[in-house]
Parts: C-alpha cells; structure tokens; sequence
C-alpha cells in the first residue's frame, strides 16, 4: 500500500511501481483487485534488462487514519524486482517489497518524533477473516492519539480490527507510534514512517515509509556503512523483540532496553563503520537527518538495516528518479557494501570489480568481526551486485540523495524465519536452516576451512568445494591444472505460492511461487525462483515519472513506460581452484543458475559411467553366484525355491523370487 506524503503544493505526480526481472521474458499483471476509482489493470511483458515503470493515480494513496481497500496486485510468471517510490516535490521515499512467504504475524513499528504532520504506519491484509490486534506505545512526551470511526486511541490503548484480502488500514498519531504492537491471526504486510517529517534541527521535510520485516526474521548482529559526503552522522533507532535486551555498539556503552516494543536512539558518526549485536532479535532502522547546508545535500529517509544473518548473495535493483526539486538533474545514487574481508575481491558491479566503481571508498574494518564495509556510486538505471565465487553473503543498501530530497533501501535480505528456538541438526547443502545455531544460515563454504571463524569446520555449508569435497568424501584429488567451477546459485529459490504485500521498496520473489506483493511505491527486490507467479498487492504512494512534472485530471489515469536498462556484462564463473574463467554462467530458463560441482577430476557423468558400470558387475557376480549354488542344489538336493550363498551360516536363506526384485542402488543427486 501506499501510506500518506502530503506537502504543501503538489504537483500530482503519480504513484510510481517498479518491476525488473532477471529472466529472458516474465508476464506482470498489475491490478487492483477492490478499488475501481480508477481501476489499475494492466497485463504487460517485462524482459531481461528492461523496466516497467506504472504510473498509478494517487487516488490510491491511503489518507488519514482510515480503512480502505487500495492494494495493488501484482503477479507474474516469474520471479520480479518490484520496487515503490511515493514521491511528491521535495518529499520521496521508497521501499522494497517483501514476497508474502516471508510475511508474519508479528510486528513492531519504528517511525520517528517530532513528528511535523504524523507519524504514520499501513497494514495491509493477506487472508480473509484476518484479526488483528493493535497496541499502541507508551511514548514520553506528546501521547499516541488516533482517531478511528469516532473514537480516540491513546497510550498503551488496544486497536481490534478484522481485515479480508487486500483491505489496507492506516493509522496516524502526531505521538510517537515506535514500538506499536501488531499481531495478527494470519499474516499481514506492515509499513512506517512519518506522513512527512524534519528530522534534526533544520526545517527541511521527507516523506518516511519502509515495509517491515516480521519479528521472526529479526536478527542479533548488524554492520552500518556510513553515507558518504555525511558529517552530522544519523539517528538509529533500535528496537527489542524481548525484555531486557542488552545492546552493544562500536565505540558506545552497552545499553539494555528493558521490554519488547521498547527502543534506544542513538546517533552513530558520519566516518564510523559500526558493529551491532544484541542478546535477543531486534530491528535496527537508520533516520536521516534533515539537509542544513546546500553543500551537504540530503533529507530525511528511513532505511532497515538487514541482519548479517539474513544478507543474500546477489541483488538485482533499481535506482529512483528524483522529483527534480527546483534545479532537476537526478540523485546521487551511493551503494553501502559488507562483506568478509576475505570475500571482498570478488564483489562485482554488473560484471566488474567494485573496486573499479565511481567513488569507490576504499575497504573498512569492522570492528570485532572479520567484515569489511565500503560504499561507491552508481549510475541511475539497473543493476546486478553479485561475488564471483557464487553464494557468498553481503549486504547491500541503495541511497540517493538530491537537493532536499532523499531515499534509502536494502535492496534485499534473505528474511527466514531465525528468531525460533533452534536444535542443532545435520549438515545438507544449501538447506537454509541454521544448523549449527549461531544465528547464520549457510554461512560455510565445505572447503575443510573455518570460514566464519567460529572454531567449526563445514558445519554448515552453502556449498561445497569440489577438490576439497570430493577429496573427503571419495579421496579424490583434482589435479592443480583442472579448473572445477561453480556456477552461481541464488538461495532464495523454494517452491510455495508467494504473496508479496509491499510499500514501495524492493521485493523477493522465490522459486516456483506465485507471488503476490502488497506494496506502497518503492524499489523492488528480486528474489531467485524457478517459475513463479509474482502478485504484488499495492497501495499507492505518489510519484514522479519524468523531470517536468505535469498535473492530473479529476479522473487520473494510470500509464507504463518501459526504460531499457544499461547492458549487464555476462557474469564470470568462478573456479575453486582460483583460475577463473571468463566464461558466462548459463542460467535456467527461469534465471536461477545452477550449483552442481563441475570437478573436472571426477564429473558428473562419470560418476554415473561408474555406477552403471558397477551395476552392471554386481549383476554378473549375482548370476555366477546364483549359478553355483543351482549347481550346489541340484547336487546335494537342496529345498526348491532356495538358494543358500556362500559365507552365510546355515539356516539362513532368501527366496530366488526376491532377488529380481531387490533394488540395490539408487542414483543420488545433490541440488544446492
């Protein structure tokens, strides 16, 4: 949905939704299942390296603390980006949408005070006959005030509600809403932020949104990345999913916040490269602060900083287009990194080594962990941020800033569910489960090497190393000369229906769904899947499509434009053995590239010659035995219809009939 950005004299630009798509051809719908005034229907093809860009009228937007029904549908035969940009002159944010998969039933919200008009938060349903429940906080200063149907919600007041597919509710408070309590029977999409709001001491006003994450998704450590040409640093405000969390930050004292819904603010420095970590899951959301020289452009923005559990290794995104304020031009788009130091080499920019971008910043410790963190420009237009080793984690969040105006996003996580009790459990490939409980999923790579540093060897792989696998698993050696690649596999693929419910901000599709996206404009995210349908449900939020913005009649209508995005050079596969090759990855028909080892030592299809081979001597060593001991019967007079093999004691014996029918091997594949 798309929650409240209001100025003073707009300029009706529309709201804008954004859709890419890694895959050769993928077919979008984008509709508005219960809201007709105007209705949104559009059916269109969206290709590889191209944008479709919708224009929805901004009699989708949600105002004042009401109930309506103005979710956006967008579904697709493939796995998107969908991205949502609520843009108004001097007033945008954007948001990344979540798939509906990843949605839960508990949230807590985060917007920031003093507010200038309200804070604000949207829920948006999933499921028919979804209860809900609101609590609302108990800030200091101005109370929680929100009027809804005739009565007046106050401090630590409960809200029910009861909400169907595609209703949207919306509540505003000039009180802080931070820490509000939404539970639900069924899962819902939840957004916040401020309506539009100064943040710090100068006057200057943003519109504030992000889709949130469910509390089961949160996480205990963070890594921050400063925003580059900052000097007055920015307010992070974290919030605990329990009582008496104990929070650590680089450079500050610990903190405990005492309940669940509770927070801590605090300003963390333009120059410091940070690490957060808490004794239970909390949400760590970066404000901000408002522009206070013209030298120093910037505006308020709200941005979730994704947990180092829940990073993913590679991210298809899109950057905004600025409203065009009073000068026009566009943003400055930055893009914030971490990773492993020793991964670092490896990041590439559509094809090419960061450390070759724009601006590039140079590689930062962090403090107390084996990440690095940097930052670099990118051009306005697509992007694909990968490793070339395939499935190494890192984050990745997208912020441009323009002449009082600003956004901020993750352009992706994983978003599993990793905040449950957890039981240690076997090692499987590529599983996404955390199976040795340090609040990591899939963090190793099997190459005999502790690679997250936590005193375990292999205990919990992505994949595996094909030279060091196949040497523990068979003896085997490759020979130094033999390149054995890995072709990179996204781990988001799975194969549910998906629902995405979005505020405009990036989304994640997953393999084989039908996503659905309940989404308010903001930059999308994909997410790897093999043939999903994509749904996104939106409310909208207004936006800009071109620098000279033009006025809407009575009656808006709704318009797609399609941008071809800048070419992606082909991906480089990665060797174990360090020699890489500059051959491109062969992805599926679907996008999802494949994680099969390809030893050159020992292939695949030798592998099967091997079994085949080996079935077919057991067979013949079968007959000879089974011939023998006919002999031995018909000799010595043995019962009929028995056959008695040699080194088993007497007495035992196993019907002639079973053993035709008797599988003696099966042939296994791995899939990463």
């Amino acid at each position: 949905m798309y929650m409240e950005n209001r100025v003073d004299r707009p300029l009706n630009y529309s709201l804008e939704l954004y859709v890419a798509t890694a895959h050769p051809q993928v077919q979008v719908n984008v509709t508005s299942p219960r809201f007709s005034n105007p209705k949104v229907d559009f059916s269109v093809d969206v290709f590889k390296r191209t944008i479709r860009e919708f224009n929805i009228s901004l009699n989708l937007r949600q105002i004042g603390s009401s109930r309506n029904t103005k979710a956006i549908l967008i579904e697709a035969s493939n796995e998107i980006v969908v991205y949502g940009v609520n843009k108004e002159r001097f007033s945008n944010d954007a948001f990344l949408a979540l798939p509906t998969d990843t949605l839960g039933t508990l949230y807590y919200t985060v917007s920031y005070v003093p507010a200038s008009i309200s804070c604000e938060f949207g829920i948006v349903g999933i499921e028919n006959n979804t209860t809900i429940s609101i609590r609302f906080p108990n800030p200091t200063g101005t109370p929680v005030e929100v009027s809804y149907l005739g009565q007046t919600y106050g401090n630590g007041d409960i809200l029910r509600l009861n909400m169907d597919r595609f209703d949207t509710f919306q509540a505003q408070s000039k009180g802080d809403l931070t820490g509000t309590r939404i539970l639900a029977s069924k899962k819902v999409a939840v957004f916040s932020g401020n309506v539009r709001t100064a943040v710090g001491e100068s006057p200057s006003r943003d519109h504030l949104v992000e889709q949130l994450p469910p509390v089961n998704s949160w996480g205990k450590e963070f890594i921050t990345v400063p925003i580059p040409g900052r000097t007055v640093g920015d307010i992070f405000r974290i919030v605990a999913s329990k009582s008496n969390t104990r929070v650590s930050i680089t450079g500050q004292p610990d903190i405990v916040i005492p309940e669940a819904g509770k927070f801590n603010q605090t300003v963390i420095p333009s120059d410091k490269y940070t690490h957060i970590t808490a004794s239970d899951a909390i949400l760590v959301a970066q404000i901000v602060y408002s522009q206070f020289d013209p030298a120093e452009q910037a505006d308020p923005a709200l941005i979730i900083i994704p947990p180092v559990a829940q990073y993913d290794t590679e991210y298809t995104f899109l950057t905004p287009v600025y409203s065009g304020g009073d000068t026009g031009g566009d943003y400055t788009n930055y893009f914030l990194a971490a990773i492993q130091d020793s991964q670092k080499d490896g990041l590439l920019l559509d094809g090419i080594a960061v450390t070759q971008a724009k601006n590039f910043t140079g590689w930062h410790p962090i403090a107390d962990t084996s990440y690095v963190g940097t930052s670099f420009t990118v051009a306005s237009g697509a992007h694909t941020i990968y490793h070339s080793a395939g499935a190494v984690p890192f984050m990745g969040v997208l912020y441009g800033t323009a002449d009082k105006e600003t956004y901020g996003f993750p352009v992706g996580m994983r978003l599993e569910s990793i905040t449950i009790a957890c039981n240690r459990t076997a090692m499987v490939f590529a599983d996404r489960l955390d199976n040795d409980c340090d609040d990591r999923i899939d963090e190793e790579i099997c190459d005999r090497i502790d690679n997250d540093g936590d005193g375990e060897i292999d205990e919990d792989c992505l994949y595996p190393d094909c030279a060091a696998w196949l040497q523990v698993t068979t003896g085997t050696t490759s020979s130094s000369s033999s390149s054995s690649s890995i072709t990179k596999t996204s781990p988001t693929t799975r194969t549910p229906t998906t629902t995405t419910s979005t505020t405009s901000k990036p989304t994640t599709t997953t393999s084989k769904p039908t996503t659905t996206i309940s989404t308010t404009t903001m930059p999308l995210i994909t997410t790897s899947t093999t043939t999903p349908t994509t749904t996104t449900s939106t409310t909208s939020k207004p936006t800009t499509t071109t620098s000279k913005p033009t006025t809407t009649t009575s009656k808006p209508t709704t318009t797609i434009s399609t941008t071809t995005m800048q070419t992606i050079p082909p991906k480089t596969t990665a060797t174990i053995t360090g020699t890489s090759t500059n051959s491109t990855t062969k992805a599926s028909e679907t996008g999802t590239k494949s994680s099969i080892c390809e030893c050159e030592s020992f292939t695949d299809k030798e592998f099967v010659y091997i079994l085949v081979i080996a079935a077919l001597a057991l067979v013949a060593f079968i007959l000879l035995v089974a011939t023998i001991h006919l002999a031995r019967k018909a000799n010595n007079g043995k019962e009929k219809g028995q056959l008695e093999l040699e080194g088993i004691p007497d007495g035992f014996s196993m019907p002639a009939t079973q053993l035709s029918n008797k599988e003696y091997f099966t042939p296994v594949s791995l899939s990463l």
